[in-house]
C-alpha cells in the first residue's frame, strides 16, 4: 500500500510483528494500560482505548479479529496433542 516509517524506510519485520501483537494504533487507537511495570500485558477489559486518534491503517474490526486471532494461537497447547509425559523425548 506504500506505508513508509516516519523516516521513509520500510518497515523492519520486527515493527509489523509488533503490530499484529498490538493492532489496535494501526487501527487509529490511542491505547494505555496494555501492560503491568513487569511487561506483562493486563486484561482488554483493563486497557483504555481511544478511537480515531490518527489516521488508520486498517478498520476497528480487522484490529478485533487480528487480537483475537493471536490470543487463540497463545491458549493453544504447545505440544499439539502429543501424549508424553515428558517434553524431552528419551528421558524416563
Amino acid at each position: 500500500m506504500g506505508f513508509r516509517s516516519p523516516q521513509g524506510k520500510l518497515f523492519a519485520k520486527n515493527t509489523i510483528r509488533s503490530w499484529f501483537r498490538n493492532p489496535y494504533p494501526c487501527s487509529g487507537c490511542l491505547v494505555w494500560g496494555r501492560t503491568k511495570k513487569g511487561g506483562k500485558v493486563n486484561p482488554v477489559e483493563q486497557w483504555s482505548i481511544v478511537e480515531d486518534d490518527h489516521e488508520a491503517i486498517i478498520s476497528l474490526e480487522q484490529a478485533d479479529r487480528i487480537f483475537k486471532q493471536n490470543q487463540a494461537k497463545k491458549a493453544a497447547p504447545r505440544n499439539k496433542g502429543l501424549r508424553r509425559a515428558s517434553k524431552y523425548l528419551l528421558t524416563g
